[in-house]
């Protein structure tokens, strides 16, 4: 069994099964200015539409799509657009049997859809292979090999504290507009904090995705560093 399709198939079950959960979980306390409580039909059980991504996200990154269509190019974009399809597609799809009247659902459809992003960055960095074809040419001189790969270190650093200070930033905005965005859903003051810590607990799952994310940049790094060193 693939590890590493396990790993991102559970990552897309969980990245489906919180927004939804918590958005039926939520909405039936919660007076919305617009559409006051709302009750879904399918209940808690529209948990279960994760099977289908844990299914789909498996087969993206195990190499069964190679298997069933030998001709699809394979490569990391494409397994991250994959993975990232096998979370949004469900995600639409109940959004549009379920969570009506309010389409699509702002709480679900853009947690769903950072913590999907997030999710597919770690398949594209985890399956990223360098093009390294001439390092190995002796042919050509050292110092253009060192460049070559101190070329691909410089590049994944950079994105990495880039990426890094970036989501800093962002949770601390996003922090700083809650209590607003929560007056803005409800005009009860107990369902205001309510709403307000939900919104917090969003934000630590995003953090906490973005930590698997941050894990696999920082071992690309360190890959590309080793390589550097033993050149």
């Amino acid at each position: 069994m693939n590890q590493f399709a396990l790993k991102i198939a559970f990552l897309n079950a969980i990245a489906y099964i919180y927004p939804v959960l918590m958005a039926t979980y939520i909405d039936s306390l919660i007076h919305h200015v617009i559409f006051g409580p709302r009750y879904y039909w399918m209940g808690y059980g529209v948990a279960l539409g994760s099977i289908f991504v844990i299914i789909f996200t498996y087969i993206s990154n195990s190499g069964y799509v190679k298997l069933i269509y030998s001709k699809i190019d394979y490569s990391a974009r494409w397994r991250s657009l994959l993975t990232f399809l096998s979370l949004y597609i469900p995600i639409i799809t109940v959004l549009a049997v379920n969570f009506v009247p309010e389409f699509p659902h702002l709480a679900i459809s853009t947690n769903s859809l950072g913590y999907g992003l997030m999710i597919a960055s770690i398949v594209y960095v985890h399956e990223y292979t360098p093009n390294l074809i001439n390092i190995n040419n002796k042919k050509i001189s050292e110092y253009l090999r060192v460049e070559r790969l101190k070329s691909e270190y410089i590049t994944w650093l950079a994105v990495t504290i880039g990426l890094l200070i970036s989501f800093i930033v962002f949770c601390v905005i996003l922090y700083s507009v809650f209590p607003d965005l929560s007056r803005q859903y409800t005009n009860y003051p107990q369902e205001q904090v309510f709403l307000f810590n939900s919104f917090v607990l969003d934000l630590f799952m995003a953090i906490i995705f973005s930590i698997f994310a941050f894990i696999e940049l920082f071992t690309r790094v360190q890959s590309s560093r080793n390589q550097l060193r033993y050149i």
